[in-house]
């Protein structure tokens, strides 16, 4: 936990060259503390947050990203359950569900199972 950075950002490596990157930046408002990945078939990176408490506070609920294999992002989804965070992403072999589990303060963690047609967020 960073006080002068308290929303962290993804990279990515290029090992040819050893090169790190930006891709997404975090902020107010938009990804804070990413924390779990995962590819879909088409290509989108999900990314799921883990705020820590003063992110909580002032910014609200994690969330659910989709950075499209175009660049869009786009908000999947929020928890409805302040504190509690998704983790542990996993798509099916077909790509049409899409797995993950809630950890919460409270200890009612969850396994989610959320089906659909994903192939949206690639256009």
């Amino acid at each position: 936990e960073s006080r002068q950075d308290p929303f962290g950002r993804i990279y990515r490596m290029t090992l040819a060259n050893c090169r790190l990157e930006p891709v997404r930046e975090g902020g107010a408002g938009a990804l804070a503390n990413p924390d779990n990945l995962a590819l879909d078939g088409a290509g989108n990176l999900w990314i799921f947050e883990d705020r820590f408490e003063v992110n909580l506070k002032d910014h609200g609920a994690n969330q659910i990203w989709v950075l499209g294999a175009k660049k869009q992002r786009c908000l999947f989804a929020r928890m409805a359950r302040m504190g509690c965070e998704p983790t542990g992403p996993a798509f099916s072999a077909s790509g049409r569900e899409l797995f993950f589990n809630t950890q919460c303060p409270s200890g009612k963690d969850a396994t989610v199972l959320i089906s659909g047609d994903f192939s949206a967020f690639s256009e």
